[in-house]
């Protein structure tokens, strides 16, 4: 949407009203994807609004989406940056992110597979694991998250090639020490069996 500024009939505040209601549950996912609290997001979401309701006009904008989601995010982030060291046990957006399992076999270990793809994604670099939340929430496409971010569309594809790269390479690892514990295993079951046997 390209309406920036409000019309003769819109005061500031009709204005806000009506971003408000057209863009709040995508905002809500914008800061959920930063603060990953149900309760930060919302809250950074009215924060937003407030700031620009005292703000008393609001600056040309090319897109409204856009320009709202970037308020929002770095709204989110400052929120974060304040209770610094403060974690949340809500980890259903990480979850969302990528689902590395390579076959169904694997869900049998969902639980615990879950939280180290959870911890893999914490451990990220900030600028990396930022594009990968950003864009899993409500399918925000590459150009998208760039104007919220702040950077060129190429560079939140380049995190996301990096950020996938770097979890897949966790998951590679594990699986791979898995399957030389399961070997290592039945080579000793099939020692102890052939102890017996003589």
């Amino acid at each position: 949407m390209m309406r920036s500024q409000p019309t003769h009939a819109e005061s500031h505040d009709q204005l806000l009203d009506r971003l408000a209601a057209e863009h709040a549950r995508y905002l809500y996912r914008v800061a959920y994807a930063v603060a990953r609290h149900a309760e930060d997001a919302e809250d950074a979401v009215q924060e937003a609004f407030l700031k620009l309701q005292r703000a008393g006009s609001l600056p040309a904008m090319e897109n409204e989406r856009a320009f709202l989601a970037k308020t929002v995010y770095r709204t989110a982030l400052d929120r974060v940056a304040a209770r610094k060291g403060v974690g949340s046990d809500d980890e259903e957006a990480l979850l969302r992110v990528a689902d590395l399992r390579p076959s169904p076999e694997s869900l049998a270990a969902e639980g615990q597979e879950q939280a180290l793809l959870a911890a893999w994604i914490e451990e990220l670099p900030q600028e990396l694991r930022e594009a990968l939340l950003v864009t899993a929430i409500e399918g925000m496409n590459s150009r998208e998250a760039g104007e919220v971010l702040g950077v060129p569309e190429a560079t939140v594809r380049t995190r996301l090639h990096r950020a996938r790269g770097l979890l897949r390479e966790r998951w590679q690892q594990m699986q791979s020490q898995q399957q030389n514990l399961i070997r290592r295993g039945r080579a000793e079951v099939a020692a102890t069996e052939d102890g017996r046997a003589r």
